[in-house]
């Protein structure tokens, strides 16, 4: 397909194709921008150096040195040199260290920042070529010569070394090579250099005190494991005391309580009555203090156990300590009611004891003609939450965790009898099942004792 118009016109188009040409555009692009086909353009393109060639050749002929367009050559070196103006510019505006290495290692170019970076002009590197290798920290030259000097490797790889600048400091750079190419032929690298000292120092600031929280830790840990074994121990002992000396003072107590009640019994009507009322007090006391030491003995005994737990049925549970509360129950006409309790994993006995002891409390702590109890459980999550709620005398609820405490109690014994140890046993046995004990009152309106067992398998 041939261009249309006239021939002035082709010829305009042909004389500004060639100069387009001339001025290093492709002939695809000189063909877009005069509205011409390709074909056209190719061939006014190997018309025209044909021409060229033969004056070229004719010229040679006559014994005269060709000549070439003078626009053509000076607009190729202003090219050039715009070129190597956009370079310079970026290299030296960069806060990088660049320099090009030759195929054989010589220096082909070094930017300014070598300067500001090493303390060495690019002059001084240029002038001393092995400058370039005693720069580097001795224990890193290995390193860097091994990745830069072997200039056929083409990987990209980034390493890291130190430099020791002209005034002595030591420095951390980023170096990567890249390999240079024309036509195929290997011409050399391109080297980047990034100063990184401050990242450098700032980690090895971090991994200092990384180091230092580390073994802080482990002396903390080691004193934690220390006073843990310590303080097991010290439990230990105190539960084993605890027993023992529980277990020897039954035994002085009977034999005190056997020879009071023999003096009761023998001299009744024959001492006066100051003498009764010292003997009454004396039963009295043998009786708590057998109470306190039986109640001290199954606190004690609580953690001695191993730690299996079997299937428990909790409505069986709470029948025995039920059946365990019957004189109470009767003598204080009191009602107890409960849901169908769920199977845990638990101990049998101490779950019969838990329930004893939360409704004895309720039956004691009460002013009302009916006591009422009531027993439930829900289970929320992977947990069951029981419930033993009751009609009593309540309490001030920021009393509701001294209550747990072993021996403390809210009322004197004289109000209400017992040894204060109750709900510590309660506190114990919940909590050597994994769950949690807490209360719910208000003075006058009753309290609703909770605890939880976790949901361990076999659970139902």
């Amino acid at each position: 397909m041939r261009p249309h118009g006239s021939p002035k016109e082709l010829e305009q188009r042909r004389q500004r194709a060639i100069s387009l040409l001339r001025e290093g555009y492709q002939p695809v692009d000189v063909a877009t921008m005069l509205g011409v086909d390709r074909r056209s353009v190719r061939r006014w393109k190997a018309t025209h150096r044909q021409k060229g060639e033969k004056g070229i050749r004719a010229k040679q002929a006559s014994g005269r040195p060709p000549k070439l367009d003078n626009s053509y050559l000076r607009k190729q070196e202003q090219r050039l040199v715009e070129s190597e103006w956009k370079f310079r510019t970026v290299s030296e505006s960069a806060n990088d260290w660049v320099y090009w290495l030759s195929e054989s290692g010589e220096i082909v170019y070094m930017s300014p920042v070598s300067e500001t970076i090493t303390g060495y002009s690019p002059e001084e590197f240029q002038n001393k070529p092995d400058l370039l290798v005693s720069v580097i920290h001795p224990k890193d030259r290995n390193l860097y010569t091994n990745h830069v000097l072997n200039f056929e490797d083409e990987r990209h790889e980034e390493i890291e070394f130190r430099i020791i600048s002209k005034n002595g400091q030591i420095k951390w750079l980023t170096h990567i090579c890249a390999p240079l190419y024309m036509q195929n032929k290997f011409l050399g690298r391109r080297i980047n250099n990034r100063d990184v000292t401050d990242r450098k120092m700032a980690e090895e600031e971090l991994k200092k005190y990384r180091e230092h929280l580390e073994e802080s830790v482990k002396q903390r840990t080691a004193e934690l494991e220390t006073r843990t074994h310590e303080l097991a121990r010290s439990n230990a002992d105190l539960q084993q005391f605890a027993y023992a000396a529980s277990h020897d003072l039954q035994e002085p107590l009977r034999t005190v309580a056997g020879f009071v009640k023999l003096l009761e019994k023998r001299y009744k009507g024959r001492l006066d009555e100051k003498a009764n009322e010292f003997i009454k007090y004396i039963c009295e006391g043998v009786d708590r203090m057998q109470l306190l030491i039986k109640d001290l003995l199954i606190y004690s005994q609580v953690d001695t156990k191993e730690r299996v737990f079997k299937p428990t049925n909790c409505s069986v549970a709470l029948e025995s300590a039920i059946r365990s509360l019957r004189s109470a129950i009767e003598e204080n006409e009191a009602e107890v009611t409960y849901v169908s309790l769920p199977t845990v994993m638990a101990d049998a006995s101490q779950m019969s004891r838990l329930f004893q002891n939360l409704i004895g409390n309720a039956i004691k702590f009460h002013d009302r003609k009916t006591v009422r109890v009531h027993v439930s459980a829900e289970r929320k999550g992977d947990e069951w939450i029981f419930s033993v709620s009751d009609n009593g005398i309540g309490m001030d609820p920021e009393q509701a965790d001294r209550i747990f405490v072993i021996f403390q109690r809210l009322h004197s014994k004289e109000q209400y009898p017992g040894t204060g140890i109750g709900l510590a046993i309660c506190k114990r046995i919940v909590e050597r099942h994994g769950g949690r004990i807490w209360v719910e009152s208000e003075q006058g309106k009753g309290a609703t004792f909770y605890f939880t067992i976790p949901n361990r398998e076999g659970n139902t």
